[in-house]
């Protein structure tokens, strides 16, 4: 016989095609003979596991008690009545917050007493410094609603110390009501608690939580959420103590819309055809995605366990007991995999100090978010080497927000047909940064035009980190938010965003230009 050679070939299961509608429909020809073999090897006997009946969670819960920015002294904080939203949303000193305060607080007290804060605190407006729009508006406000700002400078030490004094000049027999009424308007009133960061265009905050110090060094804004903040030991303050709450509930399955069936017979309802999901050889996310639907998903399990918003929890132990009586504890996968276990899905990253795992029910609601009051943007000029800062809406002292106005146009001289303008024509509405070092080492501070004096604007950082930028154009802006607390009172907010945008046109850093009139 000839010689022959013997190779042998290795075989690999893989994914050659982007459809996996073969393989997931899992075809069967005879599903009676599966079954059949099933009850022969014992799979229908139900010896090998049970079924979760019940699960008993032990927790510590400490409320979130106290709010300050990056570096500054505790404030004391109430999450059932002020959402996170509220309290880091900085107020705008203009006309209209000062009249909208006054005349919520001359609704709060009766007749008399509000005659007599209006008399006291009548709003005062200096109509020379407005333009057309504020001026009807403060013709309309003033003198008919008490200034908001003045009320609550001069109230607040006297309120913090007691009951108005009998010289207030309030009735004796409304004292107690009247400044119990302006103390819930003082607890209304937004304040300023600091934790906008201009020069990182962002906000830093820390809460206080029981033994825990909750720290956001960057949040963008919006809705505060678990991701947005670390937990660190709690410095030289005196804690406020945990409630101890313990909570049994019944296991349920996790479910989904369009979630393959659980039961063998049951008739899928196509929300979500498994069979048709794509993927190539690589594709390695998505056939997991597969992969836990189809044959892991009954192994997930929740429990519902109520508790208090704002509040940071610290699980103790979690014992689930299944159908045959058997009590398993199940651990943190910080147990199983270590301390640098990856997995850490709506637990906060913790200090090695603090035990946990902890997680954070943030005291935020949904707001309406309203038209933009503010708005800048923010674009890089590599030509002139310089970041522009370009003003897209003002807002004004009624409240409103409009464009900016525009410069008027240089008029020619009398009998010239050239008109000559010295030093960079450059519009009012732009503002240029100029990269230096300074305290945070590189940083973009605001610079002046040749020739124009420099634009101070509270909206306008007079530095900005180099890396508080995204590397595109961005645009900074201010929206007006209604946000309703859980005790049912409203808050008119105005909150910070910084947002992508396509690159705007730049201005011509052109000098000494000569044009025809």
């Amino acid at each position: 016989m000839p010689p022959s050679i013997t190779s042998w070939v290795r075989l690999e299961p893989r994914a050659r095609d982007a459809d996996l509608a073969a393989g997931a429909e899992a075809r069967l020809h005879d599903p009676l003979w599966l079954l059949a073999r099933q009850w022969q090897l014992g799979e229908l006997s139900g010896a090998d596991a049970g079924s979760a009946i019940t699960a008993r969670t032990r927790l510590d819960v400490a409320a979130v008690d106290g709010l300050r920015a990056a570096g500054a002294s505790w404030s004391t904080f109430d999450p059932a009545r002020t959402p996170l939203e509220i309290a880091l949303a900085d107020p705008i000193a203009t006309l209209d917050r000062r009249a909208r305060d006054g005349r919520m607080l001359w609704a709060m007290l009766p007749p008399a007493a509000a005659a007599l804060f209006l008399s006291k605190y009548p709003l005062a407006v200096d109509a020379a410094a407005l333009d057309a729009a504020a001026r009807r508006y403060a013709a309309v406000m003033a003198g008919r609603v008490p200034d908001g700002d003045a009320v609550a400078g001069e109230i607040a030490p006297i309120l913090a110390a007691g009951d108005f004094p009998a010289t207030f000049g309030l009735d004796a027999a409304s004292i107690a009501s009247v400044s119990a009424t302006c103390r819930a308007w003082l607890a209304r009133r937004s304040t300023s608690q600091g934790t906008w960061r201009s020069d990182q265009l962002a906000y830093a905050f820390e809460a206080r939580a029981g033994s825990t110090r909750l720290v956001a060094p960057r949040h963008d804004g919006g809705t505060v959420t678990w991701t947005d903040v670390d937990a660190l030991p709690l410095d030289a303050t005196p804690p406020m103590p945990a409630a101890p709450i313990v909570s049994t509930a019944l296991p349920s399955h996790v479910r989904y819309r369009g979630a393959p069936a659980r039961r063998y017979w049951d008739l899928e309802d196509g929300a979500v055809i498994w069979p048709a999901v794509t993927a190539g050889p690589g594709d390695v996310g998505r056939l997991l995605m597969i992969e836990l639907g189809l044959t892991f998903a009954d192994d997930w399990l929740v429990v519902p366990i109520e508790l208090r918003t704002g509040s940071v929890a610290r699980v103790l132990s979690h014992v689930v007991t299944d159908t045959f009586g058997v009590r398993q504890l199940v651990s943190p996968t910080t147990d199983l995999d270590g301390p640098n276990a990856a997995w850490h899905f709506c637990e906060l990253a913790r200090d090695a100090s603090l035990p946990g795992p902890l997680v954070l029910i943030a005291p935020t609601v949904s707001a309406l978010v309203g038209p933009v009051v503010d708005a800048i943007d923010f674009a890089s000029d590599a030509v002139a080497n310089v970041l522009w800062a370009i003003d897209r809406t003002i807002l004004g002292e009624d409240g409103v927000g409009r464009a900016p106005p525009s410069a008027a146009p240089l008029a020619p001289a009398a009998g010239s047909t050239l008109v000559y303008t010295l030093g960079p024509d450059i519009s009012a509405t732009c503002h240029p940064y100029r990269l230096h070092t300074g305290a945070m080492g590189l940083e973009l501070a605001l610079a002046a035009i040749p020739g124009q004096p420099l634009v101070a604007r509270a909206e306008l950082p007079p530095t900005i980190a180099i890396g508080a930028l995204p590397q595109r154009a961005a645009r900074l802006q201010r929206r007006a938010t209604l946000v309703r607390a859980s005790d049912g009172s409203y808050h008119l907010v105005v909150r910070h965003d910084v947002i992508d945008i396509a690159p705007p046109s730049l201005p011509a850093l052109a000098f000494d230009q000569v044009q025809t009139a």
